[in-house]
């Protein structure tokens, strides 16, 4: 998937990185090399096993055809779990949206009071959602970047993604957080198949599944649930701190 700019091109200061968020950069690097390699083991995107620069392309392109058809989103409605993830930490702060499409999610944090950058891999949703936050008196940073190839560094006091599934950026998220920054994430499980087609299971959690990643990469879990959503989707939802 895509992003847009690196922290330091939209201002935002890159002289008060911590050590460990220095320190990780060259893992950080190291995995992204790897990936392409690992492709199906290693994470599971919204795309297919099997993902290469062409197909990145590809994809890039019929994302951006999708958000041409669809136009921007001007409603912007927040979720019981968004506003838990407020209370435990509130504006103001530096928050990263991870492809965050049209930027409803993104509109919602701004109008709060958090720095937003938005990261998705097509343009034209950038595009969008930047002119649908202005039409709520806020701005959005976009950022068009491919998290198979890259990952911002921050540092990021909340980095927050819905309905996108990428396993390796577990490892990464600590280097990236601010000390005792957050992680919030939201993302169906296999168990949704009992209702729902779609998504395919290979762009599934297994049940515990986010939570043993959150750990494995060194994240302090603060608050997980999996169960079904008003949405009719079964989730899980994850906060956790870089300790």
């Amino acid at each position: 998937m895509s992003s847009e700019r690196p922290p330091d091109s939209m201002g935002r200061s890159t002289g008060d990185k911590d050590t460990m968020g220095s320190a990780n950069q060259m893992e950080m690097n190291t995995l992204f090399q790897m990936k392409n390699s690992h492709s199906e083991a290693g994470r599971t995107s919204r795309w297919s096993a099997g993902y290469n620069q062409t197909m990145s392309e590809q994809e890039r392109l019929d994302w951006n055809e999708k958000y041409s058809r669809r136009g921007p989103i001007y409603a912007v409605n927040g979720t019981p779990f968004l506003e838990l993830l407020v209370a435990h930490r509130p504006p103001p702060g530096a928050l990263l949206e991870i492809a965050g499409g049209l930027g409803e999610e993104a509109t919602w944090f701004a109008l709060r009071g958090y720095d937003v950058t938005l990261l998705d891999i097509s343009p034209v949703a950038l595009d969008l959602a930047k002119r649908a936050a202005r039409s709520h008196g806020v701005d959005v940073h976009c950022l068009e970047m491919d998290l198979d190839h890259a990952f911002p560094e921050g540092p990021w006091d909340v980095i927050h993604c819905h309905h996108y599934l990428n396993r390796a950026l577990f490892r990464l998220f600590p280097g990236a957080l601010a000390p005792a920054g957050l992680v919030a994430l939201c993302h169906p499980t296999l168990t949704n198949l009992e209702r729902n087609e779609r998504p395919g299971r290979h762009y599934l959690y297994e049940l515990g599944e986010m939570r043993r990643l959150a750990e494995d990469g060194g994240l302090r879990i603060v608050q997980h649930e999996e169960s079904w959503g008003t949405n009719d989707k079964h989730e899980a939802r994850l906060i956790a701190r870089r300790p």
